[in-house]
């Protein structure tokens, strides 16, 4: 085993629930999570694939990921507070994981809202609060495509909410 460094690699150690202490390893500029093997072939393919996505930048043209780096460069993102773009940045990163990949000529059909609506479903099992903010988020971020003529029609506009409070005890 050879002991290698890798320059932009970022190493995250986590303590999970259970008490298990685990390392997590990102792309630091892509933010790509990486294998978790730093010595394994997959780890050092993810890594170049990483790299030249990087160094590619018309390889996420026409998909969902490429509205997204528009929207993250624009004055809409840009002008937001800096904890409001750490907070978009995570809801984000979900988007991009599930739907990066979207071609743009998808985001115009009709029956992607309900893919849409059953990836929300299914976050909202885990947190109804982050899967309606996962949801506004993309619904931003196509409105904002919507509006410089990328995509005809916001598909994520307006959903019902999965969360609902009750403050009537605070009266």
């Amino acid at each position: 085993m050879i002991d290698t460094k890798l320059k932009g690699v970022n190493k995250i150690t986590k303590t999970l629930a259970s008490g298990e202490v685990r390392i997590f390893y990102y792309h630091r500029a892509t933010k790509t999570r990486l294998p978790d093997n730093p010595y394994s072939p997959e780890f050092i393919k993810a890594f170049a694939d990483a790299e030249e996505r990087m160094q590619n930048p018309n390889l996420y043209r026409g998909t969902l990921k490429e509205l997204i780096q528009n929207y993250m460069k624009s004055p809409d993102y840009l002008d937001r507070r800096e904890r409001t773009r750490r907070d978009y940045q995570k809801q984000i990163t979900k988007i991009e994981n599930k739907f990066g990949d979207m071609p743009i000529a998808v985001l115009n059909d009709h029956r992607v809202r309900s893919d849409f609506m059953a990836w929300r479903d299914m976050m909202a099992k885990a947190s109804q609060r982050q899967a309606d903010y996962a949801m506004t988020v993309l619904g931003i971020i196509l409105s904002w495509s919507m509006d410089r003529g990328f995509i005809s029609f916001n598909h994520a506009a307006r959903p019902k909410k999965t969360y609902k409070s009750n403050r009537a005890s605070k009266i």
